[in-house]
């Protein structure tokens, strides 16, 4: 769901709806440029922290122009976003914009704040080469590291940084030795200079990366609290006098919380000299949010929009007066630019032969919308799937709402990307049917909603109206047979539950973590290991195995 989010005070503003085109066509406003929409532009007059540095003769006011973007997740072509408008974002779209923008602005300064790789099957096929080039050809300045940098395993990553036609940030990540050459090519901060003016960068990465990934992906790799890192990293940056500081942040803003994520909120207060903060992860379009003097803007996903900054600084006496924020709508009906085209194009012609490979016949109906506290046929499909590759007796995994269907016809490589979009790993752990019951008991905190994951391959009778910890009434097998207190199961999931889903499932993490689980992680990915399921069958009937016997609190 888009947010856009415009206002002041405490990080905290007026959602101001969540379809994007209703958002415009109450705000929007005239530009000089027909094509170019201006949503809820900001100005804010502010103090400078700031000191004359020599050299530098201006008398009248400095602009200096970052445009960014966010959560790109490799989308070349236009997308449908989350409120169901199509044809919008993309970077054959975005590429357009950001030209245009940049020939207005030739000093313009452009920024990524991560997640730019993973998330099609074009990226994911050459492992996010074409997307880097294409931000190289228009002139990306730098990136912070995103979460989902990481989902494709250390290795690549480091690939990924030494191929980098831009600079990476990521102060807050920390390498386990010995450190790849590529890695040292990841600052903690960088400046720019303007017309004299020097803008310095900071990056954070999200501080939940290890709780989404296990160590097999990261190799050791650890990610600071944002607070550590600038309370380490900002007294560097001021000795060196930038005339203002911007924190590239792949943490953002909260929708129902309205306010960022509290570890970076936190970060923030203790540095009010921090000039703008830039926003991610959390794929909300956030206009402008100003707490103190600091303001903060984030630019929504997929390149659905380009977020524009403007700061404004007395060229005699290097202060900044003033800074603007806007969010420029991307599409539907840009021209595309033919020189990222031409760059994609191979790419793109990959991803659309692999895309048409047949898998297998669906006979009945695949997909659809459903609903969290009920099992469903693309959950089964991926518990039996996961089973087969792991040889596990019992696969937790989460129940699926998607509307994509497949109905009556051959399952492709395409509706395999949209019904298994992440590059998960397969975790499996040998459990005592008590440490079973103890997973079952952590994930019923999370009952209906996307966090709850079913126990397929189990009878569990459950009781949701009891006390935490008293739950889980019963555990049988598909026989009826209550689980032997004696025996350990061979039990799967896929690896962001093992890490714990971002601190969600810490029992699950710690149950990881024991020398009596035997823990394996899978080089396989979930999406593979369907692949597989599916193209061994000539045919695979949709079905639906309950997992779960609701029971009323009072039942022994």
């Amino acid at each position: 769901m888009l947010a856009i989010v415009l206002g002041t005070g405490a990080f905290a503003g007026t959602l101001a709806g969540c379809n994007p085109l209703s958002f415009i066509d109450e705000l929007v406003q005239e530009a000089k440029e027909p094509r170019r929409l201006v949503t809820g532009c900001a100005v804010m007059a502010v103090d400078s922290m700031g000191e004359t540095i020599g050299g530098y003769a201006a008398t009248g006011p400095v602009e200096v122009t970052i445009l960014h973007t966010t959560d790109l997740h490799g989308q070349i072509e236009p997308v449908t976003d989350y409120g169901g408008n199509a044809g919008v974002g993309g970077i054959l779209q975005l590429g357009t914009v950001i030209q245009g923008r940049l020939k207005e602005h030739p000093g313009a300064i452009l920024v990524d704040n991560g997640d730019m790789l993973q998330g099609t099957l074009a990226s994911y096929l050459d492992r996010g080469a074409a997307i880097q080039a294409c931000m190289g050809a228009l002139g990306l300045s730098m990136a912070t590291i995103g979460n989902h940098e990481f989902d494709w395993g250390f290795a690549v990553l480091v690939t990924n940084l030494a191929r980098s036609p831009y600079d990476m940030l990521g102060a807050n990540i920390r390498w386990s030795a010995p450190v790849p050459t590529a890695c040292g090519r990841v600052r903690d901060f960088l400046v720019r200079e303007v017309d004299g003016m020097r803008i310095a960068f900071i990056g954070i990465t999200h501080p939940k990366v290890p709780y989404w990934s296990v160590d097999d992906l990261l190799c050791g790799t650890t990610v600071e609290q944002p607070a550590a890192t600038l309370t380490r990293v900002m007294p560097v940056v001021r000795a060196g006098k930038p005339d203002a500081v911007v924190v590239l942040a792949h943490m953002g803003w909260m929708e129902e919380e309205h306010t960022v994520e509290p570890a970076l909120g936190k970060a923030v207060r203790l540095f009010p000299d921090i000039d703008v903060v830039i926003g991610g992860h959390t794929h909300c379009a956030v206009t402008n949010v100003v707490r103190g003097t600091t303001l903060f803007t984030q630019a929504a996903y997929h390149g659905i929009v380009l977020g524009e900054i403007v700061l404004e600084f007395d060229g005699q006496s290097r202060r900044l007066t003033a800074k603007r924020a806007e969010l420029i709508p991307v599409g539907p009906g840009v021209a595309e630019s033919a020189a990222i085209r031409g760059i994609a194009a191979e790419a793109l012609q990959r991803a659309d032969r692999v895309a048409t490979q047949e898998l297998c016949m669906i006979k009945g109906v695949l997909g659809g919308r459903g609903t969290w506290s009920r099992e469903s046929p693309p959950q089964t499909l991926i518990c039996e799937a996961i089973a087969r590759a792991t040889k596990a007796e019992i696969v937790f995994h989460g129940a699926f709402s998607s509307g994509w269907t497949v109905s009556n016809r051959m399952m492709t490589m395409r509706d395999l990307f949209i019904f298994v979009p992440f590059e998960n790993l397969m975790v499996t752990m040998e459990l005592t049917p008590a440490e079973i019951g103890q997973t079952l008991e952590c994930l019923l905190d999370y009952w209906d909603s996307s966090s709850f994951a079913f126990p397929f391959g189990l009878k569990a009778e459950i009781a949701l109206e009891a006390k935490p910890g008293s739950r889980v009434r019963s555990l049988r097998n598909r026989l009826g047979v209550l689980l032997d207190p004696a025996k350990r199961y061979r039990v799967a999931f896929n690896s962001y539950v093992a890490a714990s889903g971002g601190m969600r499932y810490m029992t699950i993490r710690a149950l990881s973590g024991q020398v009596s689980s035997c823990t394996e992680v899978s080089r396989i990915t979930t999406r593979e290991a369907v692949a597989s399921f599916l193209q061994e069958r000539r045919q695979y009937v949709p079905r639906v195995e309950q997992c779960i016997v609701r029971m009323p609190a009072a039942s022994p």
